[in-house]
């Protein structure tokens, strides 16, 4: 194949992507399920597929937008999820305060979860985000993209699921990792107003004078969260 063929193949793949795209449309983001309603997961370690822990988050809001989600969390999770944690969004599910990513981050100008234009383009966002108990914000750079529909199977049963991709990067403030990213992928129910499906991964770099060599690269923890079940506010399923 030449590279005339090259060209044309390609443009013909991505125009198909953008007509495909074109007829579908994004979703409205509901600001969550009532409060009371109690939505569980299992965690898994997205590298072996083994279950790791179940979390439970109990929605309480706080006004017409915004939310708190109380965490509740048994076994062993790789994530930062730990019960008696308390995840904050403000309106449009704009985070203000999580431990999603393996420790308690607090987002001083809060980043939306859902970005992304509504023909696939993506939307750029930062914060200075303050991590544990650490008073040295690292600046964290998000680029959303919301990537159209897909038909998503959990225990708790297959939904229609709009698909939202993040890439995530910060300079971490710990000296051994270097030119943090993470890439997330989380699948969005307009149905049950809440995600069903969430994976996050990403890597890091450690500086040449720990190994003696060049910047190598490392992996994260790749952690996966699927819905089990939905208890209403009424307590009922």
């Amino acid at each position: 194949m030449n590279k005339i063929m090259v060209v044309l193949v390609c443009c013909t793949m991505l125009a198909g992507c953008a007509h495909r795209m074109a007829g579908q449309q994004a979703p409205a983001l509901a600001a969550a399920p009532a409060s009371g309603t109690v939505l569980s997961f299992r965690e898994s370690d997205g590298f072996s597929g083994n279950a790791v822990a179940s979390v439970q988050l109990a929605v309480q809001r706080t006004n017409d937008s915004a939310f708190d989600l109380a965490v509740t969390v048994s076994g062993e999770p790789i994530s930062g999820l730990r019960s008696g944690q308390t995840q904050r969004y403000s309106a449009h599910w704009t985070v203000a305060e999580d431990a999603t990513y393996f420790a308690p981050l607090r987002y001083q100008q809060g980043l939306p979860l859902f970005a992304g234009t509504s023909d696939g383009r993506r939307e750029w966002s930062r914060s200075p985000v303050t991590r544990g108990a650490s008073a040295r914000a690292e600046d964290w750079t998000v680029r959303g993209r919301w990537a159209g529909w897909e038909e998503v199977t959990v225990p708790a049963g297959t939904f229609r699921a709009a698909r939202y991709e993040r890439d995530i990067s910060f300079f971490n403030n710990d000296p051994f990792r270097w030119r943090t990213q993470r890439s997330e992928v989380l699948w969005f129910s307009p149905e049950l107003g809440f995600w069903v499906k969430r994976q996050v991964g990403g890597t890091y770099v450690q500086p040449p004078w720990i190994w003696g060599t060049g910047y190598l690269v490392f992996n994260e923890a790749r952690v996966l969260w699927e819905l089990e079940r939905v208890d209403s506010a009424g307590g009922g399923n």
